[in-house]
């Protein structure tokens, strides 16, 4: 079964570095948001990738999550147990995963393989 890719946030990443890689800036905050899935056949999200990354102290602090149309958490990319035979929670990783890599190539991002 596909899984998640763990990361973590480069300790040398610039303001620059965000905005040149789609991130919004409101205030000190920067703000990252994709869709994983959306309806068939239509534009309108089911799951969606929110991440803010702030600097304090000159150091950036990630947060993200992955949020149902209703706001909530999005139960299978964070609960292994409800995650068999979901076509939903395959296709969103598939796209989450790709997030990931370009953030990864684009150094917003660092690979994390430590094990929890």
């Amino acid at each position: 079964m596909i899984e998640p890719r763990k990361f973590k946030v480069n300790s040398k990443v610039s303001q620059d570095q965000l905005l040149k890689s789609g991130f919004v800036r409101y205030g000190g905050e920067y703000f990252y948001k994709r869709y994983l899935y959306c309806y068939d056949n239509t534009k309108n999200p089911y799951v969606t990738f929110k991440m803010i990354i702030y600097f304090e102290s000159n150091i950036p602090i990630v947060m993200y999550s992955i949020v149902c149309e209703d706001g909530c958490c999005y139960p299978p990319f964070y609960d292994p147990d409800v995650r068999y035979n979901n076509s939903v929670y395959e296709k969103t990783v598939k796209v989450y995963n790709e997030i990931i890599d370009r953030l990864i190539r684009n150094n917003i991002l660092k690979e994390d393989n430590k094990n929890e």
